[in-house]
Order: structure tokens, then sequence, then C-alpha cells
């Protein structure tokens, strides 16, 4: 295994990330940004399975998900978002939890299924509290509230 393994597997993932980003703020480009994306995940994905890198995997699989909630694949979402919470409940990753929760709760939103989205936004909430503001993990936490409310006006 290379030294630096670890940095590259890092750099493809966040590329793929920044990719999904962009492809949500410029639709003209977005299905190129969308590919590029892919090819980056790609990479990550398989160079983490090579050394068995379990710490970076969940972080994968969440950006996977969100590839293919940007492409319109839910199914698939669905099933890359649940792999990641796998891993994460294993390793207690609270925080990273809280992210695929709120990936979870937009899906059921978005398949009209109120009381799993509830279900999710809720345990989102609950992992970003943490210790309870100041000491949470605010995006997720702001995301989990504006998730509830979105499904207490809207169903």
């Amino acid at each position: 295994v290379r030294e630096d393994e670890r940095d590259i597997i890092r750099t493809e993932w966040l590329l793929g990330w920044t990719y999904i980003c962009l492809a949500s703020q410029e639709e003209k480009r977005s299905t190129k940004l969308l590919q590029e994306a892919e090819q980056h995940l790609k990479e990550a994905l398989y160079r983490c399975r090579q050394i068995n890198m379990v710490d970076y995997e969940a972080d994968l699989l969440l950006a996977w998900a969100r590839l293919y909630h940007a492409k319109g694949n839910k199914y698939q979402a669905k099933v890359s978002a649940t792999e990641a919470l796998a891993i994460a409940n294993r390793s207690e990753f609270r925080v990273l939890r809280a992210d695929v929760y709120n990936l979870l709760a937009r899906l059921a939103i978005e398949d009209d299924n109120r009381t799993e989205a509830i279900k999710y936004a809720q345990a989102a909430l609950n992992d970003s509290s943490c210790d309870s503001p100041p000491y949470c993990y605010k995006p997720a936490l702001e995301e989990a509230k504006r998730l509830l409310d979105e499904i207490s006006q809207y169903h």
C-alpha cells in the first residue's frame, strides 16, 4: 500500500463531492459535472476497498447516494445511503449518521412516505444534537429541522 493512499482516497472523494455540489448549481453543465463526480467517486471507492479502509467507506457511500439522487435514481440512492448507514452505525459515527438520515428523510419525502421521513429526520435531529447547542453538528441539525418543518407543512 502506498504511503499516500489515504490522501489520494480523500482527495478523490472530495473532488467527487465537489462536482456533485457544482452540478446542483450549474444546471447546463450538470450532466458533465455528474459524470466527472462519478469518475472520482469510483476511484476513491475502488482504492478504499483495495486497502480495506473502512473509516472513509461510509462517507464515500453517502457521496454515491447523493450522486444517485442528483441523477434521479432514488432507488440506488437509498441502497447506497442504507449501506453507508450500516457502516456508520457499526462505527458510531453520529455526525455522519445524521447526514445519512437527512438524505434518507429527503428520499422518503420525495416518495411521499411521511412516516419514514419523520423517522429519519428525527433520527438526524437526535444524532446532530450531540450534547445540544452550541455543541452540535449545526448543518445537519438545521437540515433536520427544515425537513421536519417541510413534512409538517406539506403532508
